[in-house]
């Protein structure tokens, strides 16, 4: 993973940064979808009168709760591997 990294035009530095971020992204994730599925239920029963939100943030909230634990996952995943893409150096043709 390092070499394709390094080849594809990071520095050894910046690949092994990319591929620890890319690491602790999954392995956070998998963590926070486990505590998601545990709190839940916590959650429901614990719940009284919802809160009232600003109606941006409702509007966030409402948008998160609609995805699947899956698409979040994806969609992070697609931003970070799209900000790595952008540091990629293009090859210099000689």
């Amino acid at each position: 993973q390092l070499q394709l990294l390094c080849g594809a035009g990071l520095t050894p530095a910046d690949a092994a940064r990319a591929l620890v971020a890319l690491g602790q992204y999954v392995v956070g994730s998998a963590i926070e979808q486990q505590a998601d599925e545990q709190d839940h239920g916590e959650r429901s029963a614990a719940s009284g009168e919802p809160a009232v939100l600003p109606p941006l943030l409702a509007q966030a909230f409402a948008a998160f709760e609609q995805a699947s634990p899956d698409d979040v996952f994806e969609y992070g995943l697609a931003l970070l591997l799209e900000g790595l893409a952008a540091r990629i150096s293009p090859p210099q043709l000689t």
